[in-house]
C-alpha cells in the first residue's frame, strides 16, 4: 500500500514538472522573439534624411552641395527653409525644365539657362510637398534619368535666400514665423553630377 501510494506520488511530481516546462518554454520564445521585434523596428521605420542645400550638419556657411546621380536610381535634395530654386523659367507643375551651366570658378552661370534635356536627354526634375523623416515639410526636389551617357555631364541649379523688393527689409510673414536669419545670407549652388556609363566587358 505504501509502495503504490509513493509510486502515486512519483508520477504526480513527474507530471507537473512536466506541465511547468511545457509552459515557460513557449514564454521563453515568446519573449526572445519580442526582444528582437523591438531591437528591429527602429531601423525597419529608419529613412535616409535628403541632403539640404544651405544647411548642412557640421558645416558653417554652407553654400555647395554636390551630389551624383545613377541611371534609374533618383537623387534628392532640398533647399534651407525659406529659400528658392533657380532657374524657375519654364518651370511648370512642379517640374523644372531648365538649368544652368557650370562657370569657370565651379558655381552657376545664372546669365542663362538651358533645357535640362539639352544636357540630359531624359533628364527630370520635380518639386513635391512633404514631409522628410527628422526634417519636417519642406518642397523636396527629385532628379532622374535612364538615357546612357557617353561623357560625364554637370547640371547645377541655386538655392537662393529670400529678398526684399522696392526698399522694403522686413522679411516675409512666412519667414519670420519660421524664425528665419536668411536676410544677407548667400545663395547655395547645387551640382549634379551625371556620371558616364561604365564600359562594358567584352567576352569572346
Amino acid at each position: 500500500m505504501k509502495i503504490s501510494l509513493r509510486r502515486g506520488a512519483d508520477f504526480t511530481l513527474i507530471a507537473l514538472a512536466a506541465l511547468g516546462l511545457a509552459v515557460l518554454f513557449p514564454l521563453g520564445v515568446e519573449s526572445s522573439g519580442a526582444r528582437q521585434g523591438l531591437a528591429a523596428s527602429p531601423g525597419a521605420e529608419a529613412t535616409p534624411e535628403v541632403r539640404e542645400c544651405g544647411k548642412e550638419a557640421g558645416a558653417v556657411g554652407e553654400n555647395k552641395l554636390e551630389l551624383t546621380a545613377k541611371k534609374g536610381q533618383s537623387v534628392q535634395f532640398k533647399c534651407a527653409t525659406t529659400y528658392t530654386l533657380s532657374p524657375e523659367d519654364g518651370a511648370s507643375q512642379n517640374t523644372y525644365t531648365k538649368t544652368y551651366k557650370v562657370s569657370g570658378s565651379g558655381g552657376c552661370d545664372t546669365n542663362t539657362s538651358i533645357n535640362l534635356t539639352e544636357v540630359v536627354s531624359d533628364g527630370e526634375l520635380t518639386k513635391s510637398e512633404g514631409k522628410v523623416a527628422k526634417q519636417g515639410s519642406a518642397p523636396v526636389y527629385t532628379f532622374l534619368y535612364n538615357s546612357p551617357q557617353t561623357e560625364k555631364k554637370i547640371l547645377c541649379y541655386r538655392c537662393n535666400p529670400p529678398t526684399s523688393g522696392d526698399g522694403d527689409t522686413s522679411l516675409s510673414p512666412k519667414a519670420m514665423a519660421l524664425g528665419s536669419d536668411a536676410e544677407g545670407k548667400t545663395p547655395c549652388t547645387v551640382l549634379i553630377t551625371v556620371p558616364k556609363d561604365e564600359a562594358t566587358p567584352v567576352t569572346t
